[in-house]
């Protein structure tokens, strides 16, 4: 999908068709903006790896590739996630815990990518494999002692399947194409005709701009709901509200 479609339509809603109120690289970066807020507060853009446990090794960062983390397996199962504080409260000592297998994820949304592993994983089986693929074939297999391996094949003992709201590459120009479907065209237009309007100080704008972000939350709970249904997440979906 380009990003013109998505503009277009919120030019319709700021009766701005002819582009004398707003510049095509303000509403891009709007569109920016949106693509962001959906990403954290959705599943539209889930994707997963396969990181392999390395021995004595207690914190992952996928952090370049995404900006939430909704789920992790290990061995089909899900890992519950927990805070620190929630883990200080078990258990007074336990970054210092070591087992053979992980058991919870310490993970808060404002970490973002990043994940600490409890216990610390001492005797991982396949802890320094790496498989070289091509198209989720293994190619080869070689070694390495120091970085966490982001793997495209099955889930076997050694490794957690990690499930995220992945990055939206920054569009620069409304010829960009947009990794979405177009369910999410409406929502979007809406964000941004919604940010447009609340550029100006005058009072109806900002007012008029108010009830499209509105129709933005709608729209967006609405097909997150949908969405949920098909799609466990690890923890309770937290509502959100652009506005406030």
């Amino acid at each position: 999908m380009l990003a013109s479609f998505i503009l277009d339509a919120s030019r319709f809603i700021l009766s701005d068709q002819l582009k004398t109120r707003w510049s095509d690289a303000r509403l891009i970066q709007l569109l920016n903006d949106g693509l962001k807020d959906v990403s954290m507060q959705t599943d539209f853009f889930v994707s997963e790896v396969l990181l392999t446990l390395l021995n004595n090794v207690t914190t992952y960062d996928i952090s370049d590739r995404a900006v939430r983390i909704s789920r992790i397996q290990y061995l089909e199962d899900n890992l519950p996630f927990i805070s620190r504080t929630g883990m200080d409260r078990i258990h007074s000592n336990w970054e210092t815990a070591t087992g053979t297998v992980p058991t919870k994820i310490i993970y808060t949304e404002q970490s973002v990518g990043k994940f600490t592993v409890y216990p610390i994983v001492a005797n991982s089986q396949n802890d320094n494999i790496v498989q070289t693929t091509q198209y989720g074939i293994i190619t080869d297999i070689s070694y390495s002692d120091t970085q966490p391996i982001i793997a495209t094949t099955g889930v076997t003992a050694g490794y957690l399947r990690v499930f995220y709201s992945k990055k939206h590459i920054d569009i620069t120009a409304i010829t960009d194409t947009i990794d979405m479907n177009e369910f999410i065209v409406e929502p979007l237009s809406h964000f941004v005709a919604g940010k447009a309007l609340r550029d100006n100080m005058d009072t109806q704008s900002r007012s008029v701009g108010q009830e499209e972000l509105l129709n933005y939350q709608r729209l967006i709970l609405s097909l997150n709901d949908a969405r949920v249904s098909n799609f466990t997440n690890a923890k309770p979906e937290i509502r959100y509200n652009p506005l406030g």
